[in-house]
C-alpha cells in the first residue's frame, strides 16, 4: 500500500503539508540519500574510533559527520563523552550505532548504559542542518532536546515519542517503533498551529503491512487529496506513465490522472511534486 496524502489546516487550507506512506520490501540500493555523505577533509574529530585515529581541531565547525557501527560500548562512550565536552556545531550528520544485527543492540546494551549514553548523546549534539540517525532505543525512550532543521531520518528501533522532539521541514520515518497512532499526534499538534516549519513527512515501512497502519494516522484530519497508486512501474525507466486516482472531497468520487516518473530522487522538485520517491514530471 502506497499513498501521497495531502492534509490542510482547518480554516486555513493553504497551509498544507504531505504525507508519503511507502510500503517497501526492501530499500532499492540506488536510490539518491541526501543525508548520508562520505567523511570530508572538513570532517575532524579529537578521538578514536576502532582503528582510525583523527587529529582534534578545537572548536571548528564540521561540515559534515558521519559515524557508523560501534564495536564496543567503550568506544560508544568515549564519542559520546567527546560530544559532550566539546559540542561541535555540526552542519550535516549521521550517526549508525551498530549494524542490522539485533544482536549487536544487545551486546552494547548488557549494562543498560548504552540507553544513557545515547539519552546525553542527544542532548547534547548540536546540528544545525540535517540528521540521520540509526541509533536504537526502545519504545518509551525520551530525551530532552528539540532539534530544529531542514531535514531529519529517523531509523530502525527509535523511540515512539522522538517524533515531537524534530521540528523539521522534512521528516523520515523507517522501520521505526513510532506508530500511526504517534504520527496521527504529531499531525493533530501541526493542525492546531506546532510545527510550522513542517512541509513533508514521508513514512517508510518494510514487509508486514500490519505494522503500519495508515487509517488511524488520518483520524479527525483534514485531507485535501489522496493519491492510490495503481501500476508501480520500473523506476530507472523514464518516460512511462502510472495511473493513479485522486480522491475528490466527495466520498466515492474519483478523478484520474497519468503522471510521468523521473529519475528516482529524495526531493521535491520546484513545483512541489513527489511522489514514491521520485520526482514527477
Amino acid at each position: 500500500m502506497n499513498k501521497f496524502i495531502s492534509l490542510s489546516r482547518k480554516d486555513r487550507e493553504d497551509d498544507e503539508i504531505d504525507i508519503y506512506i511507502n510500503k517497501m520490501d526492501s530499500l532499492k540500493e540506488d536510490l539518491e540519500d541526501p543525508y548520508i555523505d562520505e567523511i570530508t577533509p572538513e570532517t575532524r574529530f579529537d578521538f578514536t574510533i576502532g582503528d582510525v585515529t583523527v587529529p582534534s581541531f578545537g572548536k571548528a565547525q564540521l561540515q559534515k559527520m558521519s559515524i557508523y557501527e560501534f564495536d564496543s560500548e567503550e568506544e560508544y562512550a568515549t564519542f559520546v563523552n567527546w560530544i559532550e565536552a566539546k559540542k561541535p556545531s555540526i552542519t550535516d550528520c549521521s550517526i549508525e550505532t551498530f549494524n542490522d544485527d539485533l544482536e549487536d543492540f544487545d551486546r552494547l546494551d548488557e549494562d543498560g548504559l548504552y540507553i544513557e549514553y545515547t539519552r546525553v548523546l542527544l542532548d547534547n549534539l548540536n546540528v544545525t542542518k540535517s540528521m540521520d540517525l540509526m541509533i536504537p532505543t526502545h519504545s518509551s525512550f525520551e530525551f530532552s532536546q528539540d532539534f530544529h532543521l531542514d531535514a531529519v531520518r529517523l531509523r530502525s528501533c527509535f523511540g515512539r515519542n522522538n517524533l515531537f522532539n524534530f521540528h523539521c521541514k522534512e521528516i523520515e520515518v523507517s522501520d521505526s517503533e513510532i506508530s500511526s497512532e504517534n504520527v496521527n499526534q504529531y499531525l493533530r499538534a501541526w493542525a492546531a498551529g506546532c510545527y510550522n516549519e513542517l512541509e513533508k513527512l514521508e513514512v517508510l515501512f518494510y514487509g508486514n503491512e500490519n505494522k503500519f497502519d495508515w487509517k488511524p494516522l488520518l483520524q479527525g484530519l483534514n485531507r485535501k487529496r489522496t493519491i492510490y497508486e495503481h501500476n508501480i512501474i520500473d523506476p530507472e525507466v523514464t518516460d512511462e506513465t502510472t495511473e493513479v486516482k485522486i480522491e475528490t472531497e466527495h466520498p466515492g468520487e474519483f478523478d484520474y490522472y497519468y503522471y510521468k516518473w523521473a529519475k528516482i530522487h529524495r526531493k521535491v522538485d520546484s513545483e512541489g511534486n513527489f511522489y514514491m520517491g521520485m520526482i514527477v514530471n
